[in-house]
């Protein structure tokens, strides 16, 4: 039996994308969405593959191992987006 093993994308940093904060290799999903998913919203890895179609289970796995090894810069990153998009909404408000 042979099965297909799907390798995760890597973790990248481009200036140009997403303003420079950690993304998937080859799209736009922030370590940060996925993190949020699972940590906030308590999904399953599939679940999150649900939310972002182009995703597989290891590209998961690859956004919350990065996010382990360096938990303060993208809670960091989840807090600071979470305060802009606040005042952003105070502002309109």
């Amino acid at each position: 039996m042979s099965q297909d093993v799907q390798e995760a994308r890597n973790v990248v940093q481009v200036e140009d994308i997403c303003g420079g904060v950690p993304t998937l290799e080859g799209t736009r999903i922030r370590v940060s969405d996925v993190v949020a998913q699972i940590e906030y919203q308590e999904k399953t890895p599939e679940e999150v593959v649900s939310s972002f179609p182009s995703l597989s289970v290891p590209d998961v796995y690859a956004a919350l191992t990065y996010y382990y090894e360096r938990p303060t810069q993208i809670r960091t990153e989840i807090r600071d987006r979470e305060e802009r998009l606040t005042r952003t909404a105070t502002d309109e408000g």
